[in-house]
């Protein structure tokens, strides 16, 4: 065992919860039952969630299916990658698609009057001169996440018509469905 003298409680701080958070990343991954040359390094899924959507890693993404401890791990870099997220839904409402808000943003569905085979998806950020967010993650009760490119917001609203039976749609009906915007 090494000693370093750090003078600062700060970083001792941040070196210990450093160590601890590689310390579990690799108790995680050591329980994957994969071979050697399918082992998925913390740094390679923390890259693998910061991705676009198009860049999809087949040997990740059957990880993922696989170890629900490094879905738990993923689940978390998405969280510390995005700008927004909101928790479950309140129960069930009096609305088809229960509206979700987090800290900064807030995301409804309502069907269309038009064309009532639709939803028109409305996200509304409170900055509205903030960087404007590219994709929503929506993570459904079994840890699977689902990507959903958004268009550009205007004045701080971004908005989606969508087919009642589109996967967002789907996803966003099941209360317990988390939503993450990066």
């Amino acid at each position: 065992m090494e000693r370093f003298d750090v003078s600062d409680e700060a970083a001792l701080q941040r070196a210990r919860a450093d160590h601890a958070d590689a310390a579990l990343a690799l108790e995680l991954l050591a329980a994957a039952p994969v071979s050697a040359g399918q082992i998925v390094s913390p740094a390679r899924l923390h890259a693998y969630a910061g991705r676009r959507r198009e860049a999809v890693d087949l040997a990740i993404e059957r990880q993922l299916r696989l170890n629900a401890d490094m879905r738990a791990l993923y689940r978390r870099f998405i969280g510390e990658l995005s700008r927004y997220y909101t928790p479950a839904a309140m129960a069930a409402g009096t609305t088809e698609v229960p509206p979700r808000s987090g800290a900064g943003w807030r995301m409804t569905a309502e069907r269309s009057q038009a064309e009532p085979d639709q939803f028109i998806l409305v996200i509304e950020l409170d900055d509205a001169q903030a960087a404007a967010p590219e994709v929503l993650i929506l993570c459904d009760r079994n840890q699977a996440f689902h990507y959903v490119e958004v268009p550009p917001a205007r004045r701080g609203i971004i908005q989606m018509i969508l087919d009642q039976e589109a996967e967002p749609i789907r996803l966003l009906r099941d209360p317990r469905t988390e939503a993450y915007l990066r």
